[in-house]
């Protein structure tokens, strides 16, 4: 059965030397098709945050489909390079000569700008008992690459305030968030690129703009092998912009080595697997895109897979919505830019802003370069409000910044200043913004963010947003509510701030009962704490949710309990509590019906009574960091106990690790 999404028509840009040489290898993904994805898509669009189990029971492919398909590929003769414990797909290594007699393709030696590959001009073909779960075979036209979307670089002199390029604390200001005095501390930002950035120049970035930064807190990736590229700016602007929005914020940056889809999609698969682990990452900034017509279908499938997955573990997915306009960086007519366009991201569009010398905005209009208009996926439930105008299709972009290249950001690489435009500065920011809410939620008990748009929505036209009515990009113009060239419009972050968190920005949310609760105190003085030997620990396998220590209970494969207890009073004038943590299983236990190894939550009175049990987790529940949240209202006025058993057996370890506790009230 022939796979005709898995390539496109050769285009004009396509120039077609010779045939291949048949002793030459190549490298392609097969992609597998996700299990019930408008369930996931639901789920996402709910707010849910996933657990591995779950996605595995009910979403990723079957394991025995998964299996068959590596058998059939090596008994043909290809190499299965790499394959994934998510199933969403695997690298396939093999001669021209196989590779066209296993998949009926015909191969040849193309030029593309100037560069050589090898490309197959026709779609390859599987067997009816493959197609069944095989979505498509990306990878054999490895011209299709992304682009990075900023308008690049313009040398520049430090300015003064509120002119181009715009510091930090400018457009903080702009977007009234110099009120909100939370850093982003306890989050992680991810970053996709295809290189990292200069340590130099985060510093002296981070100098200039009074920016309490760390390079501890960046974590440098490389998720494909390989040299990696020069900087061009990008990987600067990304870093640089999420790290000096948000101060306190661990930013975690993903290197591709090349634009190549194949290689982001390894990337991808990096950022999967981090998550599965138990690596915490609440936002990912992605300035990167190539125009959605261009591409095999079953390539916007395989992303948009990923990125659904990602959103499902609670991340909130930013995307430049492109800098050509309208025309979303097409050979020819409109468009829009993918990854912008996946329905599990929020695509961010562009305006040209304009301050006064004490930092008021005095104009902010629709940027000529906002990349805007109609996708090819279904248009989401969430997308509906003032403006939406009628269709089937998802519209890009979702929200919108500062993007303009004359009203520029300011940037250094290579330890030159530099100003720089486009969306690719418009999603950091916007992802940096997001991390402050997230460290506000976290101290009011309540979950990250998880996909923004279903959220944002129904604020459209409150004092959350500032909405964009003028300007155009090219096909579309800003108008009252929502619009394709801005979205829903440009935040007012202390306002949304207000709406996501229920404070203002001051406090960072309601005070946290709970004494030392990422249990940073360390080991030698877990006060006030109350555990078991050994229990506050601060090695990095498994990893803490934030910071260096974390509780870990169990886990010696024998019989063994720990108890990990604070005492604590709940004032009776409240109207509400709830109690908070993050909490990470793994297990050696192989069983999916037993729970030999089991973790209680318990509410005990002062004098150790158990007055409930809320919630018992086990061996049959291993998977990474997901947050765990109940309702303590009930014990209002009372002096009780936060108490937790880790109980195991004679055998196979489990291991219940717990961190970053909150005892709210409201």
């Amino acid at each position: 059965m022939v796979l005709s999404g898995s390539v496109k028509p050769f285009s004009e840009r396509v120039q077609v030397l010779d045939a291949a040489d048949s002793a030459a290898f190549i490298e392609f993904d097969v992609a597998l098709k996700m299990r019930n994805y408008d369930t996931l898509r639901s789920r996402i669009d709910r707010g849910e945050v996933l657990a591995n189990r779950e996605l595995e029971s009910d979403h990723f492919p079957l394991a025995s489909d998964y299996s068959y398909l590596v058998n059939w590929l090596r008994d043909h003769g290809l190499a299965v390079e790499r394959t994934y414990s998510n199933r969403l797909s695997l690298r396939v290594r093999g001669s021209v000569a196989q590779v066209a007699e296993v998949l009926g393709v015909e191969l040849l030696n193309v030029k593309v700008d100037g560069k050589s590959y090898i490309a197959a001009r026709n779609a390859p073909s599987l067997p009816p008992e493959l197609t069944r779960f095989v979505l498509g075979i990306n990878g054999l036209q490895p011209y299709q690459k992304a682009h990075y979307l900023n308008t690049g670089l313009q040398p520049q002199s430090p300015t003064s305030p509120y002119v181009p390029p715009y510091s930090v604390s400018d457009i903080k200001k702009a977007y009234n968030a110099t009120g909100v005095t939370t850093t982003g501390s306890g989050q992680r930002i991810a970053i996709l690129i295809d290189t990292f950035p200069s340590d130099s120049d985060l510093t002296s970035f981070w100098s200039a703009n009074g920016v309490g930064q760390s390079l501890s807190n960046i974590e440098k990736i490389q998720a494909v092998s390989g040299t990696l590229p020069p900087l061009s700016g990008e990987e600067s602007l990304d870093a640089q912009w999420t790290s000096g929005i948000a101060s306190g914020a661990k930013i975690r940056i993903y290197a591709s080595q090349s634009l190549a889809f194949s290689n982001l999609d390894q990337a991808f698969q990096r950022i999967i697997n981090d998550l599965n682990g138990g690596t915490a990452i609440s936002v990912l900034s992605i300035s990167l895109g190539a125009c959605e017509k261009d591409l095999s279908s079953s390539q916007l499938s395989t992303d948009n897979n990923y990125l659904s997955t990602i959103a499902a573990k609670g991340v909130s997915i930013f995307v430049s919505s492109g800098d050509s306009g309208s025309q979303g960086g097409c050979s020819s007519g409109s468009g829009v830019d993918f990854y912008a366009s996946s329905p599990s991201v929020t695509g961010v569009g562009g305006t040209k802003l304009s301050l006064n010398s004490s930092g008021s905005v005095t104009s902010e209009t629709g940027w000529t370069g906002s990349g805007g208009g109609n996708s090819s996926f279904s248009r989401p439930s969430w997308q509906v409000g003032s403006g939406v105008p009628s269709g089937t299709t998802r519209l890009v972009p979702d929200v919108a910044l500062n993007a303009d290249p004359n009203t520029g950001f300011y940037v250094v690489v290579n330890g030159q200043v530099q100003q720089i435009g486009g969306t690719s500065a418009s999603a950091p920011t916007w992802a940096g913004f997001t991390a402050l809410i997230n460290q506000g939620r976290a101290a009011a008990g309540k979950g990250t963010l998880g996909l923004l748009n279903p959220t944002l929505y129904p604020l459209l036209g409150t004092s959350n947003f500032r909405d964009i009515t003028s300007g155009s990009n090219g096909g579309y113009s800003a108008a009252t509510g929502y619009d394709r060239v801005t979205g829903i419009g440009v935040p007012n972050v202390g306002n949304l701030y207000t709406t996501l968190v229920g404070s203002s920005g001051g406090g960072g949310g309601s005070s946290n009962l709970l004494g030392n609760p990422g249990f940073e105190n360390g080991s030698s003085n877990p006060s006030p704490w109350v555990t078991t030997s050994g229990v506050i620990d601060s090695s990095t396998n498994p990893p803490p949710h934030s910071g260096t220590w974390k509780a870990w209970l169990d886990g010696y494969g024998t019989t063994h309990t720990d108890t990990l207890y604070q005492q604590v009073a709940i004032p009776s004038n409240v109207t509400s509590a709830s109690l908070s943590f993050w909490l990470y299983i793994s297990t050696a236990e192989t069983t999916t019906t037993t729970a030999y190894d089991t973790l209680k939550v318990q509410v005990r009175n002062s004098s150790g009574t158990v007055l409930a049990t809320l919630a018992t987790y086990s061996n049959l529940n291993k998977g990474g960091y997901v947050q765990k949240s109940f309702s303590l209202s009930a014990y209002k006025g009372q002096t009780v106990q936060i108490y937790l058993v880790g109980t195991e057996d004679s055998s196979l370890q489990t291991s219940f690790v717990v961190d970053d506790f909150v005892l709210s009230t409201q």
